[in-house]
């Protein structure tokens, strides 16, 4: 049921040691007490924001909507997650307090329903056993077994039920559109391996063959079962022919792609000389593949005209040059953003931290950089959100929630991305949900530059995202 609430359970297993287990515990630091309920208190206040802007979201749920659901409440179990975290930290911590004879009191940990945080105590010391008497000799007797006062279980804070859209009145509505699974089995075809255009995709007799089924009565030619979304995370859309160019197709809905929007002209930065001897070995090898790429096309052009066909080396060559053009040029713009994020928020100004993914890497269903960036002369720490294109890359497109298809740099295309990362329990979709709800996120492209055999420096520009 794609309203039903959740339930978090959890419990916790204590063990007593026996006399011949037991050992002393070692002495907290209590010099470094005070700095770390500091530290606690200022995650505790980091929390108790994302819990009230999430919290602020849930009458805004579509809850006919699966994926906005599921998305819902997977953010609502990584906010369980950390509450829990950091109530474990302040029970552990009161414990240290109340050992070196501090006033003081770790802080109370937020709970994710909004209700009265209960404040953490230290367990209730455990009462010093008695030593067993000794049984009267016996011959045939065996010693009693000894008896051990039970054990004080450790306080903590009530679990708080997760915050979840409520249950819908009538029967669940099927969602409007959730992207398919992708398939990954198969080898990318050429035109996924150089990342090009859907229209582009469709019109590849490779890529129909690996997706699609025969035409239908209709005209349609509907996706194969396990191929929603193709190697470069695109979803795969129904096609049919074009009724103008015979042999030629088309994406069979009619619902145009909404195109982003941009809060002011491109700001092209120019290459210190330092940015310009570091790229210089990227930019040739990015040529290198481009030229590979020309010679090859043209090889196998006059192949196909001359023989009636293309020297299977030709094509193997082909594709591995297309290959090495999209990972330089993607490169390039890795490195275009970083130099754009070095630029606009100094070491000397700002801390500045990159969030990265579990894998390491950018990719479908991942931002290409993300970096958290905060005032060293105090103020609010800031999102800050980065599409880094190569010279000649063009923009992505997904499915949003709402089944229509967005641009990057759209608001529905950000929606869907951080959903789908949530899906993927990726932690970084938590930061840029509370961040863009509290109108803390900066979503941009950075796009690299190179003229001729000389790295040109990059363009930045703001997306609109309202």
């Amino acid at each position: 049921m794609v309203g039903v609430i959740l339930a978090v359970m959890a419990s916790i297993a204590l063990i007593v040691a026996t006399p011949s287990q037991a050992f002393a515990a070692p002495a907290p630091d209590c010099s470094t007490l005070h700095s770390r309920v500091q530290a606690l208190q200022s995650q505790a206040n980091t929390l108790k924001g994302q819990i009230d802007a999430h919290n602020s979201r849930a009458g805004g749920v579509d809850r006919t909507n699966a994926g906005a659901v599921g998305a819902y409440n997977a953010e609502a179990q990584q906010l369980n997650g950390q509450r829990d975290a950091l109530q474990a930290q302040a029970n552990g911590l009161q414990s240290e307090l109340s050992a070196c004879g501090s006033k003081e009191t770790a802080p109370a940990i937020p709970n994710t329903d909004g209700s009265t945080p209960t404040p953490p105590a230290p367990p209730a010391p455990a009462k010093p056993e008695a030593p067993a008497k000794p049984a009267p000799p016996k011959s045939d007797a065996k010693p009693a077994p000894q008896k051990s006062a039970p054990a004080q279980p450790k306080p903590t804070a009530p679990k708080p039920a997760q915050p979840t859209p409520a249950k819908p009145q009538t029967a669940e509505p099927a969602p409007k559109q959730s992207a398919p699974k992708q398939t990954t089995t198969a080898k990318p075809t050429g035109v996924e391996q150089r990342n090009a255009p859907m229209q582009t995709k469709v019109n590849d007799p490779e890529y129909r063959a690996k997706y699609y089924q025969k035409q239908g009565s209709d005209g349609v030619i509907k996706r194969k079962p396990g191929s929603g979304v193709d190697a470069n995370g695109d979803l795969v859309p129904a096609i049919r022919e074009n009724p103008k160019k015979p042999g030629s197709f088309v994406e069979s809905h009619s619902s145009p792609t909404v195109r982003a929007k941009f809060d002011g002209p491109a700001q092209q930065r120019a290459p210190t000389s330092t940015e310009s001897s570091q790229m210089r070995e990227s930019v040739a090898a990015r040529n290198r593949a481009v030229g590979d790429v020309k010679r090859l096309k043209a090889e196998r052009a006059t192949q196909q005209k001359t023989d009636g066909k293309v020297d299977p080396r030709t094509e193997s060559e082909l594709k591995d040059a297309y290959r090495r053009q999209t990972t330089q040029g993607e490169q390039l713009g890795e490195a275009a953003g970083r130099q754009a994020i070095a630029r606009d928020y100094p070491s000397s100004k700002y801390d500045v931290r990159e969030l990265t993914s579990a894998r390491g890497q950018s990719g479908a269903g991942s931002p290409d950089q993300v970096f958290v960036v905060r005032p060293k002369a105090g103020g609010s720490e800031r999102m800050v959100v980065q599409e880094v294109k190569g010279p000649s890359s063009k923009a992505g497109s997904r499915i949003g929630l709402d089944g229509q298809r967005y641009e990057q740099g759209t608001r529905g295309y950000l929606d869907a991305l951080i959903d789908e990362m949530a899906r993927n329990g990726d932690p970084r979709a938590l930061s840029m949900r509370s961040a863009l709800n509290r109108g803390a996120l900066s979503y941009r492209l950075v796009k690299a530059r190179v003229s001729g055999d000389e790295w040109a420096g990059y363009s930045v520009r703001n997306f609109d995202i309202g």
